[in-house]
């Protein structure tokens, strides 16, 4: 899930040097507020359309809330386009 973050410039916008605790933000995101969509990568070893579609929408929403807790310079720290 984060290199399908990286590579869809999902994380162009985040700096080097918080790449690692947006990670680990979000996987924890992923853990605790959307674990049907791990399970449904875990288990079909892929990302389907339907994967793709929460996938995106996990970051997205994982996104905001990480601009609304971190305020300043949000767009940034989110790593929003």
């Amino acid at each position: 899930m984060s290199i399908y973050a990286g590579t869809r410039g999902h994380l162009d916008e985040v700096k080097r040097e918080e790449v690692a605790d947006w990670e680990k933000g979000f996987l924890t995101y992923v853990r605790d507020q959307v674990p049907e969509l791990r399970k449904r990568i875990d288990e079909s070893k892929e990302i389907d359309a339907e994967g793709e579609r929460q996938l995106e929408a996990a970051i997205a929403e994982f996104k905001r809330q990480r601009a609304a807790k971190s305020g300043g310079d949000a767009r940034q720290l989110a790593g929003a386009r």
